[in-house]
């Protein structure tokens, strides 16, 4: 059985007695047929080791290693203010992941912790102290700036800690069938682009959090995302609409997903894609769709929330093509057509505003004979007719 499920005979022994957590193998598939074989714990567990403390706003995230023994199935973590007096902090059994996060801080503070492994035959000895400061959040860098969706509310603030964290405050009504209200801290998009971001566990509730693409700033735009909410906050569902004022769509993404978790959203062209991580490295696509957009969309994270909500992304990383920042787009495929009334039927693929020209002579664009008629935004491809 080790061969097919390696850890199950060491799971089932940290579990042990069943009869005081029948759950762990829903009374059946985890139960000691022979003692003999699966005694016990007689051994404390090794003391961990290597144990680490990140801090970002709001929050420090612990880490610890174990010596591979694994024969720990629970813990408990020790903190300090002043490094001398110790208070438990939280107490976990059955809980094997070697990791701990602490949202009960405050900016500006250090703090010192230590970690005590246990199994059923008690204590290990304490861990080496870990020290951390946590750091006090400013205002958005440049080029970030909020905006209320809808009915939404906002506030965001910003420290370089954790390769960029970004806290985003507010909230809003949610996804409805043609329009949303949601708090978003944005960044400006032109051309072709991605974000991504690890999205960290608070303790308070929520009805999504995520990041997404709009093509404007008003409710009901073309738009393409990912979230996570749900019963229990841990369904991730990509959500688009491919028309202003069209339907909003959900296509399902991953049932059990529980934070710190990893997205992203790309936009090539006119396709926008929406992928999920559990560690940044594995990426998969949840849902790729084809939209016409402006050539400049607005990306960044966002919060749905009855009541204030206090949304905590670090690693953020924004990337624009720069062969596109500043680059005039040139229009292609140009037509012209006759039409009645002399008229003049123009149709190319397009860019985001134009200025359209015309002369009476063949080569005198460049001299008293040009003239501008109009200027125009244009999607794609447009049409447009002069006399």
């Amino acid at each position: 059985m080790d061969h097919v499920a390696p850890h199950l005979t060491a799971f089932a022994r940290l579990a042990r007695p069943e009869a005081a957590q029948e759950n762990l193998g829903f009374g059946t598939v985890l139960y000691t047929v022979d003692e003999a074989a699966s005694p016990l714990m007689t051994e404390v567990p090794a003391a961990a080791e290597d144990l680490t403390a990140v801090a970002s706003q709001g929050f420090v995230w612990l880490s610890w290693k174990d010596a591979h023994r694994e024969d720990a199935r629970g813990y408990r973590i020790l903190r300090s203010t002043d490094g001398e007096v110790f208070t438990t902090l939280a107490d976990m059994d059955f809980h094997t992941r070697k990791a701990y996060t602490d949202n009960q801080v405050e900016p500006g503070q250090t703090y010192y912790y230590k970690v005590v492994l246990r199994n059923l035959a008690g204590d290990a000895p304490e861990s080496e102290v870990a020290k951390v400061r946590v750091p006090i959040c400013g205002g958005l860098p440049e080029g970030w700036k909020t905006a209320e969706i809808g009915n939404g509310w906002t506030t965001g603030f910003y420290t370089n800690s954790m390769d960029n964290t970004f806290v985003v405050e507010g909230g809003g009504d949610g996804f409805r069938r043609t329009d949303e209200g949601h708090a978003f801290v944005y960044h400006s998009l032109k051309g072709n682009g991605s974000l991504t971001v690890r999205m960290l566990p608070t303790p308070q509730t929520f009805g999504s959090i995520g990041i997404m693409l709009r093509g404007t700033l008003h409710s009901g735009s073309k738009q393409m995302g990912i979230t996570l909410g749900g019963t229990g906050l841990r369904y991730t569902h990509a959500v688009s609409r491919l028309e202003a004022g069209g339907q909003t769509q959900w296509k399902n993404g991953d049932d059990f997903t529980h934070t710190p978790v990893w997205l992203r959203i790309v936009r090539e062209g006119k396709t926008v894609s929406a992928y999920q991580s559990r560690n940044g490295e594995d990426w998969h696509l949840k849902q790729s769709v084809s939209m016409v957009l402006p050539q400049t969309v607005y990306v960044g994270m966002i919060v749905c929330a009855s009541e204030t909500y206090r949304a905590e992304f670090d690693h953020v990383s924004f990337v624009a093509d720069a062969s596109q920042t500043d680059a005039i787009a040139i229009p292609a495929n140009l037509t012209a057509t006759c039409m009645s009334g002399c008229t003049t039927r123009l149709l190319w693929d397009g860019v985001y505003g134009a200025v359209v020209t015309k002369c009476t002579a063949t080569g005198l664009w460049q001299r008293k004979w040009r003239q501008t008629v109009t200027m125009m935004r244009i999607w794609t491809r447009d049409t447009m007719s002069i006399k």
